[in-house]
Order: C-alpha cells, then sequence, then structure tokens
C-alpha cells in the first residue's frame, strides 16, 4: 500500500496520529502493516488537501464507516478507531452534498 492510499482509505487524521505516534517512537519506518515509511507518509500529508481529497472513494468510505459503527455498537472503538468513525462520517456528509449540488447545477 502507498502512503497516498492510506491517507485516502483511513483518513487525514488518522494518519496524522499514526505519524505521530511513529515519530514519538523514533523509527523511521512504522513496520505495523504498512508498506512506506514514516518520511513518505509525511511527504503525502504535505500534498493532500484537506478539504477535498480528488480521489475520494465514496463506496469504500461508507463501507469503512459501516464497519466502524457495527464494531461500535458491538464493544465499543479506539479513540483513533472513533476520531477515523467522525472523520468519515463528516467526509462522506461533504461529499454527498457536493455530488447533490453538482447534480443539481447540471439540470
Amino acid at each position: 500500500m502507498q502512503a497516498e492510499q492510506f491517507i485516502k482509505d483511513r483518513g487525514v487524521n488518522a494518519a496524522k496520529e499514526r505519524l505521530k505516534v511513529a515519530k514519538d517512537s523514533g523509527l523511521d519506518m512504522w513496520t505495523h502493516g504498512w508498506g512506506f515509511t514514516t518520511k513518505q507518509l509525511e511527504q503525502a500529508l504535505k500534498g493532500v488537501n484537506l478539504n477535498t481529497l480528488e480521489n475520494f472513494d465514496l463506496e469504500k468510505a461508507i463501507a469503512r464507516r459501516d464497519k466502524l459503527r457495527g464494531r461500535y455498537n458491538r464493544s465499543g472503538l479506539s479513540n483513533t478507531d472513533y476520531n477515523e468513525l467522525l472523520e468519515l462520517d463528516k467526509a462522506i456528509e461533504r461529499a454527498l452534498k457536493d455530488k447533490k449540488e453538482g447534480e443539481n447545477n447540471g439540470q
């Protein structure tokens, strides 16, 4: 997985939080299932526009949100996952609003 894809899948705030943890640990590469270094993640975060991710995949975001919501309802979430759930809710709401406005302007 590339750093950019991680950001798209998990959200900007989750990526920033993981980057902070990796830096605080003193490791250059976070080896917990990542296929990139902390430096690559940092560079990718610098290139991300926080307001609009151009390649935002609404279907994947909805699926991830629903998965997190299900886990939340069954057993709760860690702070990181809960923050990601909140970010996904905001991003999905924004994307649906933008999509609706685009359709209304196109008519």
